[in-house]
């Protein structure tokens, strides 16, 4: 597997927490790498001048026993070389040897140690003990061709050595202890830069569930900032919906506030006429009460048209009171919806052609759909001046409902038109709703379709599909 891939797989953290703890990691380890690589750097040099200062001796070494190899004086070396053993500066040296130009020694001073095989293959440079607490190192005499000899020093570097390994755990532990402090700091530094990105996120979360909020002052970085712009670009965006949703609140209040006129007037009418009549009724039997005739024809107005003022109040509850469960459509929705809408038009003076050809029951929604066909027909008698037709039209088709309201104004705004017919995905919401709004919200709740046909002048022809909720209508 990829270091991407497992770095996919295997992280979970969001991003706000990833990226600092990633900018941590890598201070630490660029920290680190950089105190190693300099402690080496710096171990490289000292033994550098640990091989420089050992050339010295052995160039002071060769320059004091030069004189004495030309006499072959053992002894005289051997002083030569025990008093430069005991002035060598910087250097723990154990053993100063001269060689002959075979290998063999032929003076020394300090420990008796006997250089290893192959020392003077390699002139000028360590040859480390088995250990590695030691090293020889040797050049010739003469420096030239032929070789008359050799001079070879044997250096102690454990003590170096040891200086080195506690100079290295002290930086080590410093070396840790400041990359973590650093790395915390940058952790802390990324996750304070975040800090926008993280209110963002929060935001954009919250406006998912519902109306997004505003980002507050104190959380805002500096207007010139990348998020500062971000942020406050963010805040205009929330402001400038807040706004259309109090207009949009406002426009459904305008739309639910003219219908609800206009069913008050129906209302009114359908209930001020039998209360007219009634009313002459009462005054009938106060007068001719002994009559028995008078009373038994009284008393029959008096029963219809209570009978009709219950028929209107109980048209206008079952279209605008859901009922605790959902209600079939059948037949008699549509005489209702008849009832309610001929007031209007008769106050409008515009004539009601009613065409409807439905079974007793449909397996459509029945408040939903009433809702929908009288907005749309009180719409259309508003909308057809005096004198014209207002045509209504209802029948099942290939497991549907389709419905066409036709009146004969100025015609449908293109707005309007495409409101209908290009609904927008809105969930719909409790509560009575009126207007064009709630008619695609409905329309859309019960999977239907509308088309509109409409012209200037030609008037407007709205259809409606509703698709059963089972396969076949039940008769």
């Amino acid at each position: 597997m990829g270091v991407s891939a497992w770095i996919g797989r295997g992280f979970t953290l969001p991003w706000v927490v990833r990226l600092p703890l990633v900018a941590a990691v890598l201070i630490f380890a660029a920290a680190v790498g950089t105190t190693q690589t300099a402690v080496g750097w710096m171990f490289g040099r000292q033994a550098d001048q640990t091989l420089g200062l050992a050339s010295a001796v052995l160039d002071t070494a060769a320059a004091a026993v030069q004189p004495y190899v030309a006499l072959e004086s053992p002894a005289l070396m051997q002083a030569a070389l025990a008093r430069l053993l005991a002035a060598a500066p910087g250097l723990d040296v154990r053993t100063i040897t001269v060689l002959r130009p075979d290998g063999s020694v032929q003076a020394e001073a300090g420990a008796p140690e006997r250089p290893p095989p192959g020392l003077t293959g390699q002139p000028g440079r360590f040859l480390f003990d088995a250990d590695g607490d030691g090293a020889w190192l040797a050049r010739s005499l003469s420096g030239t061709e032929p070789v008359t000899g050799w001079i070879a020093v044997h250096v102690d570097l454990a003590t170096l050595y040891g200086e080195q390994r506690s100079l290295r755990a002290a930086m080590a532990g410093l070396d840790l202890l400041l990359s973590a402090c650093g790395a915390l700091l940058g952790y802390l530094l990324v996750k304070r830069m975040l800090r926008p990105v993280v209110a963002l996120t929060g935001r954009i979360e919250a406006a998912q569930r519902g109306l997004p909020e505003l980002v507050p002052d104190r959380e805002l970085p500096p207007p010139g900032t990348e998020f500062g712009r971000l942020l406050r670009g963010f805040n205009r965006m929330v402001v400038a919906a807040q706004e259309r949703e109090h207009l949009a609140a406002q426009l459904a209040e305008q739309d639910k506030a003219a219908v609800l006129g206009r069913l008050a007037a129906t209302v009114a009418h359908e209930v001020r006429n039998p209360l007219g009549g009634l009313i002459n009724t009462v005054d009938t039997l106060k007068s001719f009460g002994d009559d028995p005739t008078v009373r038994a024809q009284s008393l029959s107005l008096l029963e219809r048209g209570l009978v009709s003022i219950g028929e209107v109040v109980r048209a206008v509850l079952d279209t605008y009171r859901a009922p605790p469960q959902g209600r079939t459509l059948g037949a008699d929705d549509f005489a209702d919806l008849r009832l309610l809408t001929e007031p209007e038009a008769t106050r409008r003076r515009v004539a009601l052609d009613w065409s409807v050809d439905v079974p007793e029951r449909l397996p459509v929604d029945a408040v939903q759909t009433r809702q929908i066909v009288l907005n749309l027909l009180l719409n259309a008698c508003a909308a057809t001046p005096p004198g014209g037709r207002v045509r209504f039209t209802a029948g099942v088709d290939e497991g549907a409902l389709r419905m066409a309201i036709a009146d004969e104004g100025p015609g449908l705004p293109e707005p309007v038109a495409g409101r209908l017919t290009a609904p927008t995905a809105a969930a719909s919401e409790p509560g009575n709703r009126f207007g064009i709004a709630v008619v695609v919200r409905l329309v859309e709740t019960l999977n239907g379709r509308v088309s509109v046909r409409s012209s200037p002048g030609a008037g407007t022809e709205i259809a409606l599909t509703l698709p059963f909720a089972t396969e076949e209508a039940t008769p």
